[in-house]
This record gives C-alpha cells, sequence and structure tokens, in this order.
C-alpha cells in the first residue's frame, strides 16, 4: 500500500513538472487579454481608425490622437449600447476625459477599419461643437 501512494506521488509530482515547464515556465500570462472589453479594444486598436466629417468636431471638443490612444486602453464598452451582431459590428465605448467630461464614441468595426460614426458628452461643449 505505501508503494502504491509513493508511486501515486511520484506520478504527480513529475506530471506537475512537465506541466510547469513546458506550459507555464517563460510566458506572458496577461489574463485580462481574455475579457471581451478588452478584445474589443484591441480590435478597434490593431484596425485603421477612420474619421469621415468628424474632423470639425473633433477639433472643437479638443479631441487628438493621444486621446484616442488613451480611450483604446482605458475605455469601457458599454455592451447594452453596442451591437455586435450586426454586420459592420457597433461598438459604444465611454471615457472620462479631462476635467471629468465623459465621452460616449461609438465605431463600427469591420475586419480592416473602424470607423467613427458619434461622438457624444455630457456637458454643454457638444452643442456648441455641433457634433450631432
Amino acid at each position: 500500500m505505501a508503494r502504491r501512494i509513493r508511486l501515486y506521488l511520484f506520478g504527480i509530482v513529475l506530471g506537475c513538472f512537465l506541466v510547469y515547464f513546458t506550459l507555464i515556465k517563460d510566458r506572458d500570462r496577461n489574463l485580462m487579454g481574455w475579457l471581451p472589453n478588452e478584445q474589443i479594444l484591441q480590435k478597434l486598436k490593431n484596425t485603421e481608425l477612420v474619421i469621415n466629417g468628424k474632423n470639425e468636431c473633433l477639433q472643437c471638443l479638443g479631441i487628438d490622437s493621444v486621446f484616442f490612444e488613451y480611450l483604446f486602453e482605458e475605455g469601457d464598452v458599454i455592451i447594452s449600447e453596442s451591437s455586435p451582431r450586426a454586420e459592420p459590428k457597433i461598438y459604444v465605448l465611454e471615457v472620462e476625459g479631462v476635467a471629468g467630461n465623459t465621452y460616449k464614441l461609438t465605431f463600427a468595426l469591420s475586419e480592416v477599419k473602424s470607423e467613427l460614426i458619434a461622438i457624444k458628452t455630457e456637458n454643454e461643449q457638444q452643442q456648441q461643437c455641433n457634433c450631432d
């Protein structure tokens, strides 16, 4: 009986070492990339960003390329307002910008490009900038 237990424990220890050295050691374990929010942000970041007819609005609101980098790193995808099963997929991202302003940006995501569709803010600046 003691011999069987020793063999069993030897097999478990040997198996653990094999799994560790073949599958786990020296691997980047960023588990946050598995979450849907992170996957969507990564897709948006890796595609070409197309801004059609929104340049004046972006300039008026003070949004530049640094803001988009920040958006794709720190933004939150609002799944309840998005349409991930449509073609192209529509995603609404929300991020808090400077001075506590909250921005909601809507993107149409295809395989090769992401197009900015709409910009909304919670302050009066949007009405002044005529971002409809």
